[in-house]
């Protein structure tokens, strides 16, 4: 009887040990696909950084450029 309690208990001491170890296994899994689309998301930044940079300056002056053609269009009148 006591051999077989013995038993049980190792067995749920791996049970315990696997089931950590999928939870580390699924973490650095879950690590590795958000570096792996980090990485390729700032790859592709990289590689169309002018646009990017074209886009960004138009969004910057957009409000200064609105002003510009509704004063335009007021003084017309």
């Amino acid at each position: 009887m006591f051999w077989t309690l013995q038993i049980i208990n190792e067995y749920n001491l791996e049970l315990e040990n696997r089931r950590s170890m999928m939870c580390a296994i699924t973490g650095l899994s879950i690590l590795g696909l958000l570096g792996w689309g980090g990485y390729t998301a700032g790859k592709a930044a990289w590689q169309n950084r002018s646009t990017i940079a074209r886009y960004a300056y138009k969004f910057y002056y957009l409000p200064e450029a609105t002003y510009q053609a509704v004063k335009v269009k007021v003084n017309r009148t």
